[in-house]
């Protein structure tokens, strides 16, 4: 039973355990059962409490500053259940429970605690301390300040013997008066002690310390040929107002991600200041763009009518600027500085010239030229031969024809379109069509060979 008496029966009598005054006594109860298929044992413990509470509190002192934390501490009989109740000088109510508690003094003014102990009876003990009364403390300070600029703290406090500034950033001095280098949020406390008690106080406010914008940015590209679109990328860090000055006479611009079209070659100093939301810092960042010349391209041809299979056309290139070239033409591509074309077909054709700088840059120019049609002769019999007297249907064929002229070699001529005729003498006639046009053009002639048999 743990007290030294062992019993056999299934259940045993009742026992009384001790315990002295000043602590709490443990007993172990062992229970072991057996029968014809083996043996089990069960241990349990039960704890002795002494059998009068006293309640007793103890206090590092009697007096404290306002918002000190009092550190109660209860030297109740051991096992006793401590609770805890504070009367505030205003008459409010706080609770605690556990051997020490832990309260705020916030008023100034005598503070009553009471101390509960319960177990084995009960008991309580009471403390009076007074809680001295803090100083005002309170000070301005601007919403920001700029890295590297000296900020003044405005002390609004009354009734103090001194002070302490701590600035947040692991400086602490009596000033108030102080310079943040680095940028971020910054967390100020000033402690202010009373001028009687010398009790301290602190308050604690924060401020924004702006840093040095960087300017920085890149182009889509830094040459090119005129006219030259570029795309500034800005990367400046932090900033929200922008100044572009493009160094080509143009108006600047204040957008983030400016496009810019450099109209005229050269090179240009590029230019961005950045400035951020306070005004505190700027910055400036400057690139050269360099805009090559374009060439110019020109050529030229004889102001002539020119007709097709028949005329050849010179056309000469009088670019400048230009280290290489290309002409197309007709569906064709050439490189030679100048070129010599005849036409195969009739129509308007654009003629066009690339011209090349040996910086890639190209221009173009472009004409049109009327190819006039010449005509093209051809017929068609519907019998070659026969026996006299001989009729034949002449069908004519040609294109781009206006005229006609049938010679049917015997003396015997006609400017029909088609033609029928009778052959009434035998031979071999060589009939020849001439076809003709009207725009200046050379005629076209076709010769078919007929026979006759007599």
């Amino acid at each position: 039973m743990g007290n030294g008496n062992i019993y056999n029966d299934s259940i045993p009598p009742a026992q009384t355990y001790i315990t002295p005054n000043d602590s709490v006594s443990t007993y172990n109860i062992l229970y072991i059962g057996t029968n014809a298929c083996g043996i089990d044992s069960l241990t349990k413990e039960i704890t002795i409490y002494p059998p009068d509470i006293t309640a007793f509190i103890e206090v590092p002192g009697l007096s404290f500053c306002q918002y000190d934390t009092l550190v109660l501490t209860a030297f109740s009989t051991p096992g006793a259940i401590n609770t805890w109740k504070l009367i505030a000088p205003d008459g409010s109510l706080s609770g605690a429970s556990g051997d020490v508690a832990l309260f705020k003094m916030t008023q100034s003014g005598t503070y009553t605690a009471i101390l509960y102990a319960s177990r084995c009876g009960s008991d309580t003990d009471t403390v009076r301390v007074t809680s001295l009364p803090a100083p005002f403390v309170d000070f301005d300070l601007p919403a920001f300040v700029c890295a590297g600029s000296p900020v003044s703290f405005n002390n609004l406090s009354k009734d103090i013997s001194g002070v302490l500034w701590d600035y947040g950033d692991g400086n602490i001095d009596v000033c108030g008066v102080h310079v943040y280098n680095t940028a971020g949020i910054y967390t100020i406390t000033l402690t202010a002690f009373s001028l009687v008690n010398n009790c301290p106080f602190s308050v604690s406010k924060t401020i924004s310390v702006i840093g040095l914008p960087t300017a920085s940015f890149s182009p889509s590209t830094f040459s090119g040929c005129e006219p030259l679109e570029i795309s500034f990328a800005n990367s400046s860090t932090p900033s929200s107002n922008f100044d572009w000055n493009f160094g080509d006479m143009t108006s600047n611009s204040s957008a983030q991600n400016p496009i810019h079209i450099f109209q005229n070659d050269g090179t240009f100093q590029v230019k961005l200041t950045v400035y951020d939301a306070f005004g505190c810092f700027s910055d400036t960042s400057i690139l050269n763009i360099i805009v090559y010349p374009k060439p110019e391209s020109k050529f030229s041809f004889p102001n002539l009518k020119y007709c097709h299979r028949y005329d050849s056309i010179p056309f000469s290139n009088l670019s400048t600027g230009s280290v290489g070239q290309e002409w197309v033409l007709n569906g064709m591509s050439f490189s030679t500085l100048n070129i010599t074309w005849l036409p195969l077909d009739s129509g308007i054709f654009n003629v066009l010239l690339i011209s090349e700088s040996t910086f890639g840059c190209i221009d173009s120019s472009y004409n049109t030229i009327d190819i006039l049609s010449s005509p093209t002769c051809n017929f068609e019999a519907d019998k070659e031969s026969g026996c006299e007297d001989l009729t034949i249907d002449f069908t004519n064929l040609s294109n781009a024809a206006k005229n006609f002229i049938w010679d049917l070699a015997n003396g015997t001529s006609s400017v029909e379109k088609n033609l029928n005729y009778t052959f009434t003498f035998p031979g071999t006639y060589n009939v020849r069509l001439i076809s003709l046009t009207n725009n200046g053009c050379p005629s076209d002639t076709t010769i078919k060979t007929i026979t006759v048999h007599p």
